[in-house]
């Protein structure tokens, strides 16, 4: 995904992404357990990376004057930038003032997309005018984001510390014991009509497509 004049496209772009993962997230129930810790893994990641970079691309494309998916140009009260370059100085340089604006911004420098306060505070220092929206879409109650990227960190590192972390979570989250983390993201909740990831997927699609309408 990349920062889009029409946000429709991003839109499409990052729904695509998530629609792909659910087809592998049902296909994961009923694989073995091998499968199932490799297929857990990989959407872990893959639902944080396509997050970050949905967020990030919306930002700068509205930073840069985009139109919304419902086809008007969102405002912005500081003015639009030039480009995505200085628009991700901006947005670095208020999470790091002391930053040094006479070379690119490198990844380490940028802001935490991720997290929900990163787009809702770029939104109010900058004044887009889909502020209230961006604030009504994140107000919607999940999980995810507390919880997702301590999965995604097991998966990718698998040493003792993030184990611990993502089997507490699993625990507290399926509200029983559980060996692996992977059991939590993929078996069905007892309260629950479908799988952690699954409900996940549901819930950061409905953020991501409330974000940009």
């Amino acid at each position: 995904m990349t920062p889009r004049r029409q946000l429709s496209r991003l839109q499409h772009a990052f729904l695509y992404r998530l629609d792909r993962l659910r087809l592998l997230a049902l296909a994961a129930k009923s694989s073995p357990a091998v499968e199932q810790e490799r297929m857990a893994g990989y959407i872990a990641i893959e639902l944080v990376n396509t997050w970050d970079t949905y967020v990030r691309s919306s930002y700068l494309s509205i930073k840069c004057g985009a139109v919304s998916a419902g086809g008007s140009r969102i405002q912005i009260a500081s003015g639009y930038s030039p480009n995505h370059d200085v628009a991700l100085r901006d947005a670095a340089l208020f999470f790091k003032p002391n930053l040094n604006v006479n070379k690119p911004v490198a990844p380490l420098d940028e802001p935490n997309w991720f997290d929900p306060a990163t787009l809702t505070r770029l939104s109010r220092k900058f004044g887009f005018s889909n502020e209230p929206q961006i604030l009504n879409a994140f107000s919607y109650p999940t999980t995810a984001w507390k919880n997702l990227k301590t999965f995604r960190n097991f998966f990718a590192h698998k040493d003792k510390q993030t184990m611990k972390k993502a089997t507490d979570a699993a625990s507290r989250l399926l509200a029983q014991p559980v060996s692996r983390p992977s059991q939590a993201l993929i078996l069905i909740p007892r309260s629950a009509a479908a799988s952690l990831v699954e409900e996940w997927l549901h819930d950061v699609r409905t953020v991501g497509a409330e974000l940009v309408k």
